[in-house]
């Protein structure tokens, strides 16, 4: 996708929401554009390497524009993709900097990453580093380790980095569950 929702929970309450031009899409056509590839095969090494500059791997590409190492790709992702999550710890800085104006030092000590982007290897740790607080993907599995009623075998099924895009889905199906649908 490329774009993204922020929200401000207070008290099971949204107290603030902002759409963002953010997204992990940007990031696999900046990687398409820059390396010259089709965007399936930009897909497969935003997903492998995303944001890990210092990892390796034996895969070894090619692109239009010039052939890929493997020891270099991690490294040239992570030049390629810099300038969007950059753009992303900016845009989550100014949201954190307004909540604290509007709200007279009201601290936000959590950020809660759900959807398909968060699936992205490292962007917790980035967004950790960037901002000062505590980062973490939403495992919308979690929520049904302790339930019993409908749904209650889910928390069984293995946990991988794209069920974190499943929490919406996953929530209204328990909202539906609950009586409310």
């Amino acid at each position: 996708d490329r774009h993204s929702m922020a929200f401000i929970l207070w008290q099971d309450s949204i107290m603030y929401n902002r759409a963002l031009p953010w997204g992990g899409a940007l990031l696999t056509q900046a990687i398409e554009k820059e390396l010259g590839m089709s965007a399936d095969k930009a897909e497969r090494l935003k997903q492998q390497y995303s944001m890990d500059p210092h990892g390796l791997s034996p895969l070894t590409e090619t692109s239009a524009s010039r052939p890929l190492h493997a020891q270099a790709i991690p490294g040239i992702l992570w030049e390629i993709v810099r300038p969007q999550l950059e753009h992303l710890g900016r845009e989550l800085e100014r949201i954190l900097s307004y909540w604290e104006a509007q709200f007279h030092g009201a601290m936000i000590t959590r950020v809660l990453l759900s959807g398909g982007g968060a699936a992205l290897q490292n962007l917790e740790s980035y967004l950790q580093q960037r901002l000062a607080i505590d980062v973490a993907r939403v495992d919308p599995l979690g929520a049904f380790a302790h339930h019993h009623g409908p749904g209650a075998g889910l928390a069984q099924l293995p946990a991988t980095a794209c069920t974190s895009a499943l929490a919406v889905a996953l929530g209204l199906a328990l909202r539906g569950t609950a009586g409310y649908g």
